[in-house]
């Protein structure tokens, strides 16, 4: 991937620290963006793939006219189970296209609510961090709000933003973010004012 939508080169994490960087010089709200290549592992989908592939192949073999060696046909099925596994495997289209949608959000949930803890993003002074979890093959991105983050009190802008943010991994990509991020500082300063003895308690380089 290129342009706004290669996530982890350079430039694209510096956009997102600068865009972090601006919200919270409004906010006493931590904002940490994290990018993962996956959320899950998706082995079924590459072993199912290859089972319906080596059963094509034993079909052939089984109806074609001419004649095969049957001491190589055990063998050739695996090589060919084999090669087709790892060929779904490197190709996320169609590995996504043998996962159900249901699977690959899940999945994703319990990756952000893990790096949620495990990144300390529940551990701010006021509990006001947010982390905004991207996981590119699945093409979700989940935004996890701490306990001080009231999204009712924020209002509708705030959810705009949020469905911005959200929208990103599938559209503008990084530049769909940065909006995104910048629409999220006017509620966040207006219900959460950044004071003057504000510590950055969160990093602001995206996590990768």
């Amino acid at each position: 991937m290129s342009g706004d939508h290669d996530w982890l080169g350079a430039d694209a994490k510096r956009r997102v620290e600068q865009a972090v960087v601006a919200l919270e010089a409004r906010t006493s709200a931590e904002v940490v963006v994290t990018v993962r290549q996956a959320s899950g592992n998706y082995r079924a989908a590459d072993l199912g793939f290859a089972s319906l592939v080596a059963g094509i192949g034993l079909f052939g073999y089984v109806y074609h006219p001419a004649e095969f060696a049957d001491d190589l046909v055990p063998p050739a099925l695996l090589v060919l189970y084999l090669c087709a596994a790892f060929f779904c495997a490197q190709v996320p289209g169609l590995r996504r296209l043998l996962v159900r949608t249901g699977t690959l959000r899940d999945s994703v949930r319990r990756a952000a609510l893990t790096a949620f803890h495990e990144q300390r993003i529940d551990a701010t002074s006021g509990r006001t961090g947010i982390l905004i979890y991207v996981s590119l093959f699945e093409r979700v991105v989940e935004v996890v709000p701490d306990v001080g983050i009231d999204a009712k009190r924020l209002g509708a802008d705030f959810g705009r933003a949020v469905a911005e943010v959200t929208a990103a991994v599938r559209g503008d990509g990084v530049a769909q973010l940065e909006r995104g991020l910048g629409q999220m500082a006017g509620p966040l300063a207006r219900v959460l004012p950044r004071a003057h003895d504000d510590v950055n308690e969160l990093p602001d380089g995206m996590v990768a």
